[in-house]
């Protein structure tokens, strides 16, 4: 059969069942970085020769500007020295299939061999990721070029254990098992600019160098053929939609579930779910308040103005994140949803009736693909106000899918036509 009804037989190594593992869920990415890494040495060295020396000692904003510049360059060289000497020192690990290809609502099975010298003595966390890559055009000094992004659709998790190696071999293997999701969105290379890709993701804390590798696996509807939406379609732009494992919340929760005042039921999304932008807001508030000080006080009055108020902007993002709620109520036909910051916020009413579905996809990531740390937004699909949002920035897959169904069967939504 042709390769259009049956893509995966136009890779070799998924033919072979054999994935040969990398070191970076993107190369295209991997060599940006050292783009980057170069511009900010260079910069940032002639900058600093070309104030002088005698500047160097000086409370001048030029020169903390122009530091950062070369302390970006560092970090981002021991990032590139670092996946070499992981490229090198793990080359040889694999994934072995065991069917080729797998399909949404079915298994994905295998074994992960690693050469890791009888060193593993942990588990091997395993997580198995389906990302949207994205290249989106921009134009720089150089002239056109195109920006690569990966978001996170789908996330399973699972740890990994190896009976250790053979006496005659110093290679370990880790048993894969992971369930795919029925409507989950399947391998798409059709648009180069918008695809779709599963990588599994394996990695483990070993003395010196820790074990990292991807493997870009097929994952195929039982048809072989996927269609993704095009350009001038609105499901092009909005986040894709996976059904997440309802797991009861344990240990940190972030969702209180309890009676409300009128014989209904509250969900009471707590703060907590915001608590690591909170800490980045407060750090970068602290930060920026000292720089502000010590650089820009008696500055003249446009700039501190400016100054002034990015300092009140990250304040309020703080105070934000760290006491921020959300009270969705449903009772008597009618859900109610109020955002508070410090008991002070707005109402908003939605009536069963007009909810067609509720849905929670990955909304925002802190990091890129394989590596994100994905937040999942819960929304009302409604007939009259479009889409409502319920709550932003709940962490956990299955307590969010947990609460999804809840609501649910609270208002005895429709199924999905």
């Amino acid at each position: 059969m042709a390769t259009d009804q049956q893509p995966w037989l136009a890779n070799p190594e998924w033919v072979r069942k054999r994935i040969s593992g990398t070191p970076a869920s993107n190369v295209e990415t991997s060599r940006t970085i050292w783009l980057a890494c170069a511009f900010a040495l260079v910069i940032g060295t002639l900058g600093l020769a070309l104030q002088g020396a005698e500047t160097w000692s000086q409370k001048s904003p030029s020169f903390l500007f122009l530091l950062i510049f070369p302390i970006i360059g560092i970090a981002l060289l021991s990032w590139n020295l670092l996946m070499k000497l992981r490229a090198s020192r793990y080359s040889g690990a694999y994934f072995e299939m065991d069917s080729v290809p797998f399909f949404a609502g079915q298994d994905l099975t295998g074994r992960i061999h690693l050469p890791l010298g009888g060193r593993l003595r942990g588990p091997v966390q395993l997580t198995l990721n389906c990302i949207r890559r994205t290249k989106g055009a921009t134009r720089g000094l150089t002239g056109g070029s195109k920006t690569t992004w990966d978001a996170l659709v789908w996330r399973g998790e699972k740890l990994g254990l190896s009976p250790g190696p053979t006496p005659e071999s110093e290679w370990s293997t880790i048993p894969v098992e992971f369930s795919i999701p029925p409507d989950a969105p399947t391998t798409s290379s059709v648009n180069p600019d918008d695809r779709i890709l599963w990588l599994l993701r394996a990695s483990a804390k070993l003395q010196g160098i820790d074990f990292l590798q991807y493997f870009e696996v097929p994952v195929f509807m039982t048809t072989g053929v996927t269609t993704r939406p095009g350009y001038n379609d609105p499901e092009f732009y909005a986040p894709v939609v996976v059904s997440l494992p309802a797991h009861p919340p344990s240990g940190d929760r972030q969702v209180i579930i309890r009676p409300s005042a009128g014989a209904g039921t509250e969900f009471l999304f707590l703060a907590s779910r915001h608590w690591g932008i909170a800490k980045g807001a407060t750090a970068g508030f602290c930060v920026w308040t000292a720089i502000f000080w010590y650089f820009f006080w008696g500055s003249d009055p446009l700039s501190f103005s400016l100054f002034v108020f990015l300092d009140v902007l990250l304040l309020y993002w703080a105070v934000w994140g760290w006491f921020s709620k959300v009270s969705a109520i449903f009772e008597d036909g009618t859900a109610t949803v109020r955002n508070s910051l410090l008991g002070v916020g707005k109402s908003k009413q939605v009536a069963y009736s007009d909810i067609r579905q509720i849905t929670s996809p990955i909304a925002s990531q802190s990091g890129e693909g394989a590596e994100a740390n994905p937040a999942y937004t819960i929304y009302l699909q409604t007939s009259s106000q479009g889409e409502v949002t319920l709550a932003t920035g709940l962490r956990n897959a299955g307590e969010a899918g947990y609460i999804v169904e809840r609501i649910k069967a609270e208002i005895k939504v429709p199924a999905v036509k």
